[in-house]
């Protein structure tokens, strides 16, 4: 039997980079819809619109909240969901250490960033939360 495609919601303010992102997340086959938005508050909105999103690709700088709270704020009001945070903050040991607290599941360093590296972290976060029994299905899709 084979996994369902994970949906990501991608949450980017920079739209040339958040394009690039999407355009080749899409061409990995263990990845299906994906959502984007350019701030904090819509990424709520959209988290709170559906159950249907499996991982969070998360950058820390946004026009409404930046550094490890945009993180904390996300992943204390939804815990279930992992996210991979993408971002172009230097990424000193004391502040992987804050991140990893506040709730990421993988840290990636936008300068450094490889598409196969983001998708493979986004595919491992969607097996932790299917194999955690975190994962909602939906009776009606």
């Amino acid at each position: 039997m084979s996994q369902d495609p994970c949906s990501l919601l991608v949450v980017e303010d920079d739209e040339v980079l958040r394009a690039a992102m999407v355009g080749l997340l899409k061409l990995d086959t263990r990845v299906g819809d994906i959502y984007e938005v350019g701030t904090l508050q819509d990424a709520i909105a959209v988290l709170r619109q559906t159950d249907r999103i499996d991982v969070i690709v998360l950058d820390l700088l946004l026009p409404d909240c930046s550094g490890a709270e945009t993180l904390w704020r996300l992943s204390d009001q939804f815990p279930e969901v992992p996210i991979v945070v993408c971002t172009g903050m230097p990424l000193d040991s004391a502040f992987l250490d804050e991140l990893t607290v506040a709730g990421a599941f993988a840290i990636m360093d936008k300068d450094k960033l490889f598409v196969l590296t983001l998708s493979d972290w986004v595919a491992r976060a969607y097996l932790h939360r299917r194999t955690h029994g975190l994962l909602k299905k939906n009776d009606d899709a």
